[in-house]
């Protein structure tokens, strides 16, 4: 449970609202939700409800990452991750290069 202080307004106008651990540790998404406080706007309630769906829903570290494949960059052949299983290691490097 947080004691600390989340509060919809900052101090200061186009400041971030602080956000205060009795601790001085990290807060995670999941107890600001769960220690929801009166005021705090809905904005900020659907916010923190999308960063838990995003983080609840993928791999999770030291899991085996889904297959998928890709087509080939000019090709219209696929290639698929777990073909590299056990290979060796894998980067992959999402963007738009043109």
């Amino acid at each position: 449970m947080i004691s600390g202080e989340l509060s919809p307004r900052s101090r200061n106008p186009g400041e971030a609202a602080p956000i205060f651990h009795p601790t001085g540790g990290r807060v995670t998404a999941r107890e600001l939700l769960e220690d929801w406080q009166e005021g705090s706007t809905a904005d900020v309630r659907t916010a923190l409800e999308a960063i838990l769906v995003r983080d609840e829903t993928g791999p999770r570290v030291g899991e085996a990452a889904p297959d998928f494949s890709l087509k080939r960059l000019g090709s219209e052949e696929r290639v698929r991750l777990s073909d590299f299983r056990g290979r060796r290691p894998v980067a992959l490097a999402f963007g738009s290069y043109t």
